[in-house]
């Protein structure tokens, strides 16, 4: 099976993804509009670091997955993997801190703001700490805090899922001979490749054959023979 798009010209450096892969990506960009939602009706309420911290990390979700299926769907040029690989490490960290942060304040604050309520006579609400007949209760905005970290724990199960998928797929893309950017060769492995490693030749010339020097002859080494030159030997 091959792990590259190399049927379709135009798509030959994006890997080939499991169905339903573009679905967890716009899962991602859903649970990141309504986190954001809830976090900012908490932030009018009280505006924690919490609630900005979340809200922030829920706009990068719109570029880094939005990229993704732009580049999948509409702009095959604009693909790179080793950028969606770098983007998703990112965001698993950012949805991390961010959903963690968040449940910590809201855990706080319930203990704090639950009280029970009532409505006097004269029509006004009151809230009552110490009133044993009326309904304990939670702050309309500690609740949507609450409902936020947890959808932000959701979100970043869902990027931890998409970057081991990704990781998978790049691998065996490269292993195919896939590129990370359109318009780049394909075929073999980069590392077997032929032109991946310099010649001998582009750098040393082929040498050509020295003339061998000739020693001077003695003009006695003709008229003497060996023994009378060098003695008589033995």
């Amino acid at each position: 099976m091959s792990h590259s798009n190399n049927s379709t010209p135009g798509r030959e450096h994006i890997p080939v993804y499991p169905k339903g892969f573009m679905a967890l990506r716009i899962a991602q960009l859903v649970f990141a509009i309504i986190v954001m939602g809830l976090a900012a009706y908490g932030a009018s309420w009280l505006p924690t670091s919490g609630n900005i911290y979340i809200i922030v990390v829920a706009l990068f979700t719109f570029v880094t997955s939005g990229y993704h299926l732009a580049s999948n769907f509409k702009a095959p040029n604009l693909y790179n993997y080793w950028a969606v690989l770098g983007l998703d490490c990112f965001m698993v960290l950012m949805w991390l801190a961010s959903f963690a942060l968040l449940a910590t304040e809201a855990r706080l604050l319930i203990a704090v703001t639950s009280y029970s309520y009532y409505t006097s006579s004269d029509g006004y609400f009151y809230d009552d700490y110490y009133s044993p007949s009326g309904p304990v209760t939670i702050a309309p905005g500690v609740a949507c805090m609450a409902a936020a970290a947890g959808l932000g724990a959701f979100n970043f199960l869902f990027h931890i899922i998409s970057l081991v998928i990704h990781s998978i797929r790049l691998h065996r893309h490269r292993a195919a001979g896939g590129h990370a950017m359109a318009g780049a060769s394909h075929g073999l492995p980069i590392s077997h490749h032929p032109a991946a490693y310099p010649q001998p030749s582009q750098y040393f010339p082929p040498q050509q054959p020295q003339p061998q020097a000739a020693f001077p002859q003695s003009p006695f080494q003709n008229e003497l023979p060996n023994s009378q030159v060098y003695g008589k030997q033995g």
